[in-house]
C-alpha cells in the first residue's frame, strides 16, 4: 500500500484561510476533524484534505503554500461607512471584485484591439459642472429620463432599461446576487451594495443583485457617477447624512438629482395627510426607494426634520434584502439564459462568445469570463447571440 503523501504548510496559513473565509471554526473543525492539529502543527494534513480546505476557505489553493500571508488590503478605494467598512472584507466580496477586474481587463484589451475609442461620458464632469447639473444634462441620454421611467411597469423593468442603455453607450455592467454562478456563495447587501471601476475604454460597474430593486436603482446611479469622475470605489448603503468624502457627497447629489430632479418633484409632490402614502406614491413614480424620496423632499423643504426622522426610521427596513419595492436576485433561479444575459448583458457575452469561435480567446479562458463549463451551454449562448446555426 502506497504510503499517504502529506504537504508541509505553515499553520499560521491555515489560520489565516479560516479567518478570511467568515466561517466559525467550529463549522470548519467539524469538516474537518484534524484542523486543530493542523494549527498547531503537530499533524500535516493530506493533499485531499488541504485542497477540500482551500475550497471550503474560498482560497486559491497555491496561496496556502505562501510563507505568510498575503496583503488582505482591497484593491479599490473603500467609501462604504457602515458597520462592514470596519470589519475584514469577505472572500465573497474580494472575489467579486476580482472576478470583474478579470473581465475589465480581457475587455479592455478586445476593445483597444479592434480600435475602439474611450467611451466618453466623462467630459462633462472633467470640465467642472456642479452633479446637479451635469445629471441635469444628461438624464436622458443615459438612460434616466423621467417620462421613460414613469412609464415603465416597475422598479425591476425600469432598471433593466436603464441598465440595457448604459451597456449600449459602453459601461460594463454587472448584476448579481452571487459570487460568479455559485448560488452557495450569495453577496451580502449588508457588506456592500455596489462598485465602480473606472476605464477610459471599459467602465466597470457591479450592482449587488440581492439588494432590493429600488435600492438597487440608487446604487446603478451613484457608480455612474464615480464612472463620470473617473474613479473606481466601493459603495454600501446611501448616506443618511452628508458624508465626510467629497467624491461621496458629489455622487450622492450626482444620483440624488437624476433619480429625482428637485424641480419636478416640487411639481409632483400633493398635500396629503398621510405623509407616509404620499411618500410611497412618489417612490412608485419615479422608480426609486421611499428613502430616497424621504431625502429629497428633506433637500426641497418639503417635509420637516422631526417627520423625516421618523418616516426614515419606519422605511429603514425596506433595504432589507427581498423586502418590498421589487424582489431581489440573490441566487438567479427561473430561466437560466434569462438570468445570464440579465446579469452580463449581451454586448459583454457576445465579445467573449465571438473572440472564442474566432480561435482568440481559449475555451478555458471563456469559461472563466462567461462562468459557464458544459459546451451545449456556450452553444446554446453562441445560437442566442445569432453567432452560431
Amino acid at each position: 500500500m502506497a504510503a499517504t503523501i502529506r504537504l508541509s504548510v505553515e499553520p499560521r496559513m491555515l489560520e489565516w484561510a479560516c479567518d478570511r473565509s467568515g466561517k466559525p471554526h467550529d463549522e470548519l473543525r467539524r469538516k474537518f476533524p484534524q484542523l486543530d492539529d493542523w494549527l498547531a502543527g503537530s499533524v500535516l494534513p493530506t493533499q485531499r484534505q488541504l485542497i477540500d480546505f482551500a475550497r471550503a476557505t474560498y482560497t486559491a489553493f497555491g496561496q496556502l503554500f505562501m510563507p505568510e500571508p498575503p496583503n488582505d488590503d482591497l484593491p479599490i478605494a473603500d467609501f462604504r461607512a457602515g458597520p462592514n467598512a470596519a470589519g475584514r472584507p469577505s472572500p465573497h466580496l474580494r472575489d467579486a471584485i476580482s472576478d470583474c477586474q478579470f473581465r475589465q481587463f480581457w475587455y479592455r484589451d478586445r476593445l483597444i484591439e479592434i480600435g475602439a475609442e474611450p467611451v466618453d461620458w466623462g467630459e462633462a464632469a472633467k470640465r467642472g459642472e456642479s452633479p446637479e447639473e451635469l445629471a441635469a444634462a444628461i438624464a436622458g441620454a443615459a438612460g434616466f429620463g423621467l417620462e421613460e421611467r414613469q412609464h415603465d411597469a416597475n422598479w425591476t423593468q425600469a432598471l433593466r432599461r436603464i441598465v440595457q442603455h448604459l451597456r449600449q453607450s459602453g459601461v460594463l455592467i454587472f448584476v448579481s446576487g452571487i459570487v460568479g454562478t455559485n448560488t452557495h456563495r450569495p453577496l451580502n447587501p449588508d457588506e456592500f451594495r455596489g462598485f465602480a471601476l473606472s476605464d477610459p475604454f471599459a467602465p466597470l460597474i457591479f450592482v449587488n443583485g440581492s439588494d432590493a430593486k429600488a435600492a438597487q436603482m440608487f446604487t446603478l446611479a451613484h457608480e455612474f457617477g464615480h464612472i463620470l469622475r473617473r474613479e473606481s470605489g466601493l459603495d454600501d448603503m446611501p448616506h443618511s447624512t452628508p458624508s465626510a468624502d467629497f467624491s461621496e457627497r458629489w455622487c450622492d447629489s450626482f444620483a440624488a438629482e437624476l433619480l429625482v430632479p428637485l424641480a419636478d418633484l416640487a411639481e409632483s409632490i400633493q398635500p396629503s395627510s398621510d405623509e407616509a402614502a404620499e411618500v410611497e406614491r412618489l417612490a412608485r413614480h419615479y422608480k426609486v426607494s421611499r428613502l430616497a424620496i424621504l431625502r429629497r423632499m428633506l433637500a426641497a423643504d418639503l417635509i420637516g426634520r422631526g417627520k423625516y426622522r421618523a418616516l426614515y426610521g419606519q422605511f429603514l427596513e425596506q433595504y432589507a434584502p427581498g423586502n418590498s419595492q421589487g424582489s431581489r436576485d440573490a441566487a438567479g433561479g427561473g430561466d437560466f439564459y434569462k438570468t445570464f444575459f440579465a446579469r452580463n448583458g449581451r454586448e459583454f457575452a457576445w465579445a467573449v462568445v465571438a473572440s472564442t469561435l474566432a480561435g482568440e480567446t481559449s475555451y478555458t479562458e471563456m469559461t472563466n469570463l462567461l462562468g459557464i463549463k458544459r459546451f451545449s451551454t456556450f452553444d446554446t449562448i453562441a445560437r442566442e447571440l445569432g453567432l452560431a446555426t
